[in-house]
């Protein structure tokens, strides 16, 4: 294997894609201080000094944790609402073209339903929550995030979000992310524990038992080609890949040029790209997002100031500064804190002491200005847009009539919808692709080659809190119809329900809301319900017949027969046509 070619390769990607990084440092710094402090060692250190545990910034002195915290309650907002842990969010189905009679079997909605439960229980098992709730937190302060999604032998998968600055990424043709190139510092025995000692230059090897002595290791993840594209990468041709690996990651430490494999430590291979790497309005040809971090900046900094003002005033209300007469000096004055100035008044005094400042400003007009650069940053990061929901949810919607509260709702799905969109098509997408890929491969009893076609051209749908929002009102207007058709009915107009399909209603329902094919029966289950019942309703009809033959019976026995009795005629014409008249 030709290392230099390799190591070449690698660090000429390295400093390519992290000098285009570098442009945009100075100005995440910022958004950093004010709203995601945990970027800071990353964006304001290099990875030896974050290693050794760089936790602030002692350049800057965050007077209020306003702005922080409306990034967190934003993101807390798309986690409990978009990807809760608790509620089902997403569920597998099949594409239109897979289903050409426009119908999906029992069978198949079942097997659909098995591989999301799976599915859900891998996220669940894995690390993903807390790694998407920090990438939500990312997202919305610098516009975009990285992690990079594992197997794991314990939890089936692994994902790890990369820290803002410690990272740079390239994008490929169609302008989506494609490659991810980080760095990060470990001790030689993490190096030698992970890599092997046969690959470590003699340097490592010797500073082994030094538990401070870090070094910084580089990973660069990237397509890898496969079948005839080989002959165009001598990268896939040194490292004699399968046709299956679509991404390789290749390991090499930063300062190891000319030692041992020129750096080189390890390439492995991916049959899925493992790196989920979503961005927030990202314009054509850019790589990195705009979050609403960068928008409320300049609003963080006025929070800042007027908390710093808020302060100022009400520390001179507290501490007023005076003004006394010359000849005083020597009499001492006792005015516990504040400056005192001494001055020659001359005869016109009204009093030995006075304050400098006869009406000082009051701190109301800093507390007005920093409560609208408030209310604005909450704008920016959708806390009045969850803030509806909740409410809504909690039933705490006040004397509003229905109509009001679909209307807040209309108008919080309308802001919610575009970043929603978004985040299914560059997160979610992604990552439930993922980490189906991994609970195929952990369960114990390999699919069938019928399972195996089926799922592998599944459609993801989501129906999160915020989906079944953007749903309500498909789901509303066909309760409406059917409630209609209902009242109609019990008015006098049988013909309305004739118009109405309740069992397409039900599945279309079922569909909208995502309930799982458990509660409702397959297609078999409702024939044969619907015989027995048709059954069940002969049944009823021949036993009702033949209780009427059996009073009619009765009631002929007690009619007198003679011929003097107009009965007898009655009875015998009964008797002829089989008891009835």
């Amino acid at each position: 294997m030709d290392y230099a070619l390799i190591a070449k390769h690698c660090r000429h990607v390295e400093t390519q894609l992290f000098n285009a990084f570098e442009k945009r440092r100075p100005l995440l710094l910022d958004v950093a201080r004010e709203f995601y402090p945990a970027a800071i060692p990353g964006l304001a250190k290099g990875v030896e000094e974050m290693a050794d545990g760089y936790q602030h910034d002692d350049d800057h002195r965050m007077l209020t944790t306003v702005p922080m915290d409306c990034m967190r309650r934003g993101a807390a907002g798309f986690h409990g609402n978009l990807t809760s842990p608790t509620t089902p969010w997403f569920r597998f189905k099949l594409p239109d073209f897979m289903t050409p009679d426009g119908e999906t079997t029992h069978e198949q909605r079942k097997l659909l339903d098995n591989m999301t439960q799976a599915t859900r229980w891998t996220f669940s098992r894995s690390n993903a929550y807390p790694m998407l709730n920090r990438m939500y937190k990312q997202l919305l302060s610098f516009g975009f995030s990285c992690a990079v999604v594992t197997a794991d032998k314990a939890r089936i998968a692994r994902m790890t979000t990369l820290r803002v600055g410690t990272y740079a990424l390239g994008v490929g043709d169609d302008g989506q992310v494609d490659t991810c190139v980080r760095r990060f510092a470990w001790t030689a025995a993490q190096i030698i524990q992970n890599f092997g000692r046969e690959t470590c230059p003699q340097y490592v090897i010797d500073a082994e038992k030094n538990p401070t002595a870090r070094f910084e290791v580089c990973n660069l993840i990237e397509p890898n080609a496969t079948g005839d594209a080989k002959k165009d990468d001598e990268i896939a041709r040194e490292l004699k890949m399968s046709d299956e690996t679509v991404y390789r990651s290749i390991f090499w430490l930063k300062k190891a040029a000319g030692h041992k494999n020129d750096g080189f430590l390890r390439a492995i291979g991916f049959s899925i790209k493992p790196i989920v790497a979503p961005r927030m309005e990202c314009e054509d040809g850019d790589v990195y997002g705009l979050g609403p971090g960068i928008d409320a900046l300049d609003l963080a900094r006025g929070c800042q100031s007027f908390k710093f003002d808020e302060l100022n005033i009400v520390g001179r209300q507290s501490e007023p500064a005076v003004v006394a007469a010359d000849e005083m000096k020597d009499e001492g004055l006792r005015l516990y804190r504040g400056a005192v100035n001494y001055a020659r008044f001359g005869e016109q005094r009204a009093a030995p002491v006075v304050p400098v400042f006869p009406n000082p400003p009051g701190p109301e007009g800093a507390r007005e200005e920093r409560a609208d650069a408030t209310q604005e940053i909450a704008r920016l990061f959708y806390n009045d847009a969850f803030s509806v929901i909740d409410a809504v949810r909690r039933g705490e919607t006040g004397r509003m009539t229905a109509t009001e509260v679909e209307a807040h709702v209309r108008e919080a799905m309308q802001r919610l919808a575009p970043v929603a969109t978004l985040f299914d098509t560059e997160l979610l997408d992604p990552l439930v692709s993922i980490m189906a890929k991994y609970t195929v491969a952990a369960m114990p009893q390999p699919l069938t080659p019928e399972q195996a076609r089926q799922l592998a051209s599944v459609d993801v749908e989501y129906v999160s809190a915020i989906h079944l929002a953007q749903k309500q009102s498909v789901i509303v207007g066909i309760q409406q119809i059917f409630d209609t058709a209902a009242t109609m009915a019990k008015g006098g107009v049988p013909g309305a329900l004739h118009r109405v399909n309740a069992d397409k209603m039900l599945t279309t329902l079922a569909e909208l809301i995502g309930c799982p094919e458990s509660c409702l029966k397959s297609d078999e289950e409702v024939a044969e319900a619907e015989e027995a019942e048709r059954q069940a309703a002969e049944e009823q009809a021949q036993l009702a017949k033949a209780q009427v033959a059996a009073d009619t019976a009765k009631n002929v026995g007690s009619i007198p027969l003679d011929e003097d009795h107009a009965g007898s005629q009655l009875a015998a014409a009964m008797a002829q046509n089989g008891g009835a008249a």
